[in-house]
């Protein structure tokens, strides 16, 4: 989660331990309580609404924040330098399917070239050297091709990742597993977001609360709000905590 909109701010004054923080817009609260449900298994995680001002705009979005914890100082130990998120060759060499499906969900997008939608890495946050680093690392891990890209944008320069045409397929075939439905539009070339296809919505019944409400055909969601979403949440750690007591 780290590699991709995951992050460890610097400690406060008069703080030790440090936490993991990310935020997604409002249309992807699933995929936020998707990874919620992750970081639950190793401490206790909230997700909170808020929103993000941008050029006068105002977006909704929600955050998923875990509690302080000594891991997440030795994490941002290896995954910054001066303030800034890095990447290591160790880290690389730690990469799982299920990261680089996180990592790909988070910063990935399908982008056309000639009629032809292939998969981009939004790694602009990375220098050129690290770009580099992390598509060597990719092709020694997973065999498939990554290529740095270079873009210019106002005056700056930024380097992404681009995937080799003829892996798209082998790419989806590693992380689709880990794919949850209501973001299988990052591994589906026939997937535009402004499709009224997608924008269909069907009642549905809170497994939680019995409540009825409106989702997404492309969700597989079976709570209606915050509050039942991390009563769940609860219940997984409470029958994790059981079974290793037991």
């Amino acid at each position: 989660m780290i590699l991709g909109d995951g992050c460890i701010p610097t400690l406060r004054e008069g703080r030790r331990t440090q936490h993991l923080q990310f935020a997604h817009k409002a249309a992807d609260r699933e995929y936020a309580e998707f990874k919620l449900q992750l970081l639950a298994h190793l401490n206790e995680t909230k997700i909170i609404e808020s929103s993000n001002t941008v050029k006068g705009i105002t977006y909704p979005c929600v955050v998923v924040r875990t509690l302080s914890h000594p891991f997440y100082n030795k994490l941002s130990d290896h995954m910054y330098y001066e303030g800034r998120k890095t990447v290591t060759e160790h880290v690389m060499k730690c990469l799982t399917p299920l990261g680089l499906a996180l990592w790909y969900m988070d910063d990935g997008t399908l982008a056309g070239e000639m009629g032809y939608r292939n998969p981009f890495i939004c790694s602009h946050n990375f220098n050129q050297c690290e770009n580099e680093l992390m598509c060597r690392m990719i092709h020694k891990k997973f065999g498939i091709t990554f290529r740095t890209i270079r873009k210019n944008v106002k005056d700056k320069t930024y380097y992404w990742m681009r995937l080799r045409r003829k892996d798209r397929e082998k790419f989806f075939d590693i992380i689709k597993e880990f794919v949850p439905d209501c973001m299988k539009r990052k591994i589906n070339p026939d997937f535009y977001e402004n499709d009224k296809r997608y924008q269909k919505k069907s009642d549905a019944k809170c497994q939680r609360c019995g409540k009825h409400y409106d989702r997404l055909d492309s969700s597989t969601s079976n709570n209606c709000s915050q509050s039942c979403t991390m009563f769940l949440v609860h219940e997984t750690r409470l029958r994790d905590n059981a079974g290793q007591v037991a």
